[in-house]
Parts: structure tokens; C-alpha cells; sequence
């Protein structure tokens, strides 16, 4: 019997639904699902094991158990459970099918939160994903018997609709502690490893070690996910089965217990934050070569906060050593994969490191717990020297940073320093070889102390066409400043001269620069091109004084740049920025 033929059944019969119940005695709601009794219908009209009792208690929510008799439909020898049969009756406890039925329709058993076990009985056609959603005191489910006579296991989770990323931890089958899906699916259409399938496992703290269904039938070629499908499960071990070539997105992100992982050799691609936060998984297990792994694509932040360095493949470890994540505006680089980190708008060109957090215009970063929130007082122009943390804005107002009032407070104080400030226009600070120098225009005037403020005459006077933050260091000794036009003197550089504090000229760039799209990452110098996507690998030559650069074919997944290049921040005190001296003035 086909599905269409079925339909066909269930809409000739619903005109007549309701009054064939209320003819055995029994008022139907006036909200209720028809289709929920269509079988007692049937039952009742063709001598079943249905009763008008029975009825009654189903409809009255008193149903305590179901008997197999009570799945007798008739319907040509086929037993179909109809959807929302039993949805939302709460007090059924126990199930007993029949030893086959037909097909199992979507929320048959939706909301049954008075199940604690539910074993599965030979399906010979289809059982819908959804059949135990939102079931959340549900300890074991089995649903090994849906292998048998080739049925097909559509799929299995908890939410009806797409729930809120990730979940709230008191959503899913929170209780579970044992799933036994059958050896293989008959995968019709991608169905079992289906997007809809998303967290269809999470929160199942209780739950310790899972064997997914492997699809047969199912070309290689399908992208195949289970995104958050086991979040913050607490499983000590998974087995991924063969021709599951894609590990969904945050599949085992904060699996806290997880230490063991087996991954088929046909695996492709591994999801964005697939292991994040397991930090018990120090390995992978992989049933191919080191080449074959080689040739895998890893997602941004696939293995973030996890201590994942060694791949056991067949033919011998896979090293991969920890790299420490570092941002750019919203993203985080992970694994040199660039990825959406969240929608906290960052100049990272304004941050600063205050010694507990890390503080960007009117936001404050707090690492304990990976969050912004907004700070009232807060400067940008801000430099540390001798200890103590100082700003500058645009009156040429000088200020010292109350660092334990600020602390102990919800905003920042600032103590007004009367001192020189010298200059005129919008203010810049840079430090070079250690010294604070503020840049107006196109003159530097050396900081002399808080007792006297900056030097009243300028110290040394910018070359022609480099602007004050294109003042760079790629590892705090030496000092450039890089032209900032397209014209042939917007692409010279010039290297301080710390004995006479002057930028002497170096060498011609073959492209114009931003000195502060210079950032570390795994210990390397890399440039980000503005208005661009690209990312350039940097080799300077100190001998033959030349800087080169050369695309990078290292990144993925790297956004427009547009004119922000600025943008790049972390929030290790040592690391704001960048590492070993990139725009050294914003660390301490």
C-alpha cells in the first residue's frame, strides 16, 4: 500500500471521524485532532480490540498503556499509526506494538513524557523522525528493529521545529542514558543525516556512548550532516560508521566526558566547532591513511578549546599541533579557517588590554566567559608606559587610568593630567623602540612623562606620503613606516633610526600597505590586504632590505576586508592584536 493510498483512506474517512465516535457514547473535543482516532474508528467499526472505554480515556489523556490489539487497524492487513495518534497524552507509560506494522507517522508518540523505555517494532515501510519528540523522560529507546524487511529509519530527534543554538540545556532527552539504532539505514534521499535531524541528540548528559546507523545505499557523494546533533551529550566514546563522509557543525561541541572518536576513511569534511569544547578528546581515531587524512577539510574552529594534536591513522600518527585562535572584527581565525564568531562589531585598532580585560571603544571583553558587555568611560587612544596606562582624545586631554577604582567599579576612572600635549588635530599615539611618540599630521612629538607630558618641539617629522598608523613593527626592534598612497612615494619604506629618531629610507613595497593589516598567527607574519579578501605571507630580508609579499594560500574562508584591517584583537594581555611587536602600543 502506498502513502497516497493511504491519504486517500484517512480523507474519506475523516467526514464521517467524529460522528462515528460520538455514536459509541463518546463527545470528541472540539479542538481535536480527527486523524489522533482514526484507527480506534476503524477498530471500533470492524469488531478490534478497541473499546469505547478505551476511547474515551485516550481522548480524556487517562490512556495508561497501549496493547498491541490497539494498533489492529485493518487497513488491508497493513497497520498504520496514524500521526499524532497518541501526541500529548501524558499518561501512557508503556507501549506493546504489534510484532510488524507498516509505517509509524510523524509526532505519533510527540509529548509522551510518561514514557520511560520505547523499543521499536519491525517497520516494513517508514518511521518518521519526529515520533518521540519532546518525549524528555525517556531512559531507553530502541530502535534496532527497524532494520528488518528493509524498512526505513527516516530519522530521530527531539525537537518538532528547529530549536534556539545552541539548545537550553534543559531541552532534549535529558534522561537518556542507552540508543541502540539499527547496524544500517536504508537511506532514502539523504533522510537519516538530514539538516531536520539538527540536535537531534542533545543534552543527553546521561548518555555514554552512541554506534550511529550506517547508510547504505547511499552515494559517497551525498553531503551527509548531523549538525549539534549530540551537544553537550555526555558520551565517552562514538563510532561514525562508513559513507558518512561530512561531520556535521557543533556535532560533539561540548561533549564534556567524549575521548574517543573512530572517523571512516571516506571521511570529507569535518563541520565548523565539530569537537569544540571537548576537552577530554585529545586524539582522533581515523580508518584510513595519513594521506587520506591529509586531504580532509577541516571547518573553522573544528577542534576549538579541544586539545586535539594527534590523528591514530592507519599507517601511523598525524600530527597536528594546537595553533592559538586569534580575531578579526566578528570572526575568529581557528586553524587558519576564518568563521563567524559572533555579531560584536570590533576595531580591534582601539582595543586595549587593561590588565584584567580587554576593552574596545564602549565594550569590554570578559575571557572567563567568552563575552562582551558594554563599559561606560571608556577611552581608545590609550598606551602603556612605566607601569601605568594613559590616553589622549581629541581636546588633547591627557588622563591616567585608575586601574584598581576601574576594577572595582562598573565603569572606568581616569585621573586629567595637566600636562603638554602638544599638536593640534585628532591625536595618534604610537610607541617606537619603547618610547611613546604623539603623531600630529605629519610631526612626532616624544612623551616625556606624566609630570611633563609630551616634548613641545617635534622629534623627528613623518617621510612623504606615510601616515601615523602606518607606523608597524614585526618584532619590536624594528620600526617602519610604510607610504600610504598609491603613488610610487605611497609605496617606500622607512626604517627608524633609534640614534637619531628618524625614519631613513628602505625600500620600495610592490603594493600599497596599511602598516596595521600586519598580524601574527602560529608564530608567522602575515599582512591583511584592505578592500580585499586575500592574505599575503611576509619575508623580509634585513640584508638586502627588502619586504616581500606573496599571496597565502595557508587561509580559509576569509571575509571582505573592506578598509578594516585594523580589526584584528585577542584577549590575551601579552597577544592584543597580534604577537611579538605588531603594533606593539596596544600591550603591556
Amino acid at each position: 500500500m502506498s502513502i497516497a493510498t493511504e491519504i486517500t483512506r484517512l480523507q474519506n474517512a475523516k467526514a464521517s471521524i467524529k460522528g462515528s465516535i460520538e455514536a459509541k457514547g463518546v463527545t470528541v473535543p472540539s479542538n481535536a485532532k480527527l486523524d489522533t482516532y482514526s484507527s480506534y474508528v476503524d477498530q471500533i467499526q470492524t469488531g478490534g480490540g478497541g473499546s469505547e472505554e478505551r476511547i474515551a480515556k485516550l481522548i480524556n489523556n487517562q490512556l495508561t498503556s497501549l496493547i498491541a490489539t490497539d494498533f489492529n487497524n485493518g487497513i488491508s492487513g497493513d497497520i498504520y499509526i496514524t500521526p499524532y495518534s497518541f501526541k500529548g497524552k501524558t499518561n501512557i507509560t508503556s507501549v506493546t506494538f504489534p510484532q510488524t506494522v507498516w509505517m509509524i507517522g510523524e509526532e505519533a508518540f510527540a509529548g509522551c513524557t510518561g514514557l520511560t523505555s520505547f523499543t521499536a517494532p519491525v517497520c516494513t515501510y517508514l518511521f518518521v523522525e519526529t515520533v518521540l519528540c519532546g518525549c524528555k523522560n525517556l531512559q531507553t529507546i530502541d530502535l534496532s528493529n527497524l532494520e528488518t524487511n528493509g524498512g526505513h529509519l527516516k530519522g530521530f530527534r527531539y525537537f518538532e521545529t528547529a530549536p534556539s543554538i545552541p539548545p537550553s540545556s534543559t531541552d532534549g532527552y535529558v534522561n537518556l542514558t542507552s540508543i541502540t539504532f539499527p547496524q544500517t539505514v536504508n537511506n532514502l534521499n539523504n533522510q537519516f543525516y538530514g539538516s531536520w535531524n539538527s540536535y537531534g541528540l542533545a543534552n543527553t548528559t546521561s548518555l555514554t556512548t552512541i554506534t550511529l546507523p550506517n547508510p547504505i545505499n547511499t552515494p559517497p557523494s551525498y553531503s551527509l550532516d548531523l549538525k549539534g546533533y549530540l551537544y553537550n551529550s555526555g558520551i565517552s566514546s562514538a563510532y561514525i560508521p562508513d559513507n558518512l563522509i561530512y561531520i556535521g557543525e557543533s556535532m560533539f561541541e561540548h561533549c564534556q566526558n567524549l575521548t574517543s572518536v573512530s572517523l571512516p576513511a571516506d571521511l570529507v569534511q569535518i563541520g565548523a566547532n565539530a569537537f569544540k569544547d571537548c576537552p577530554l578528546l585529545t586524539a582522533l581515531t581515523f580508518r584510513g591513511t595519513k594521506a587520506q587524512w591529509a586531504t580532509v577539510t577541516l571547518n573553522g574552529g573544528w577542534r576549538r578549546n579541544s586539545p586535539i594534536t594527534v590523528i591514530h591513522c592507519t599507517d601511523g600518527d598525524y600530527s597536528i599541533p594546537l595553533v592559538e585562535p586569534i580575531h578579526w572584527n566578528n570572526y575568529i581565525i581557528d586553524d587558519y579557517a576564518w568563521s563567524k564568531y559572533d555579531n560584536t562589531t570590533v576595531n580591534g585598532g582601539k582595543a586595549w588590554w587593561n590588565g584584567e580585560k580587554l576593552q574596545c571603544e564602549s565594550k569590554v571583553y570578559d575571557p572567563s566567559t567568552d563575552s562582551w558587555t558594554s563599559r561606560t568611560n571608556t577611552q581608545t587612544n590609550v598606551w602603556y608606559h612605566n607601569g601605568n596606562y594613559y590616553y589622549i582624545k581629541g581636546s588633547n586631554q591627557i588622563g591616567k587610568y585608575d586601574a584598581a577604582a576601574s576594577h572595582a567599579g562598573t565603569a572606568d576612572v581616569w585621573t586629567t593630567l595637566n600636562v603638554h600635549t602638544a599638536g593640534t588635530n585628532a591625536p595618534w599615539v604610537a610607541e617606537i623602540n619603547g618610547d611613546i611618540y604623539y603623531i600630529d599630521n605629519t610631526k612626532g612629538y616624544k612623551w616625556l612623562g606624566e609630570n611633563d607630558g609630551f616634548a613641545t618641539t617635534e622629534t623627528f617629522t613623518l617621510p612623504t606620503a606615510v601616515s601615523a598608523w602606518n607606523i608597524w613593527s614585526p618584532d619590536g626592534q624594528h620600526y617602519f613606516a610604510t607610504g600610504s598612497t598609491t603613488t610610487s612615494a605611497g609605496k617606500k619604506n622607512y626604517l627608524w633610526d633609534a640614534t637619531t629618531e628618524t625614519f631613513v629610507a628602505w625600500n620600495d613595497m610592490s603594493m600599497q600597505v596599511q602598516g596595521m593589516g600586519f598580524f601574527y598567527y602560529n608564530n608567522i607574519l602575515y599582512y591583511a590586504q584592505y578592500n580585499t579578501n586575500k592574505i599575503y605571507d611576509v619575508s623580509i630580508d634585513y640584508t638586502n632590505q627588502t619586504i616581500t609579499l606573496t599571496q597565502s594560500s595557508a587561509f580559509t574562508g576569509i571575509p571582505s576586508l573592506g578598509s578594516g584591517c585594523d580589526k584584528f584583537w585577542d584577549y590575551n594581555g601579552s597577544r592584543v592584536l597580534s604577537s611579538a611587536g605588531v603594533r606593539p602600543r596596544h600591550t603591556n
